[in-house]
């Protein structure tokens, strides 16, 4: 067995690992809230500019990190930390991982309000 194929085979039993970087998040396949799955993710998100923001509104984005194996569409939706995200582009796989780059739209007053800005 070579380092890399360890690697590969270690990848989602040690960072999709709930006690160490991930999480659980829900998938909505197709976009379909009857047709969901939960999925363990990693999930980074990206600051978002300010100043690139219409009046009121921003976009945050984000980067799931699944197991190779996770299905994963254009068309899905994902549920992050309470909210709706959609899918931007699927990642190719590597070393026994996928990464989801997913987005929403926020209103920045009500994310104020929140304390998220």
């Amino acid at each position: 067995m070579t380092l890399k194929s360890l690697i590969e085979s270690q990848a989602t039993s040690l960072f999709l690992n709930e006690n160490h970087f991930a999480q659980q998040v829900t998938r909505h396949i197709n976009g379909d809230s009857e047709s969901e799955e939960t999925v363990t993710a990693i999930v980074v998100h990206k600051p978002h500019n300010r100043e690139m923001a219409e009046v009121d509104r921003v976009l945050y984005e984000a980067t799931l990190t699944v197991a190779e194996d996770q299905s994963a569409t254009k068309d899905d939706h994902w549920v992050v930390e309470g909210n709706t995200w959609v899918v931007d582009s699927i990642g190719e796989p590597e070393g026994g991982l996928k990464d989801v780059s997913i987005n929403r739209a926020g209103r920045i007053s009500t994310e104020r309000t929140r304390g998220l800005l």
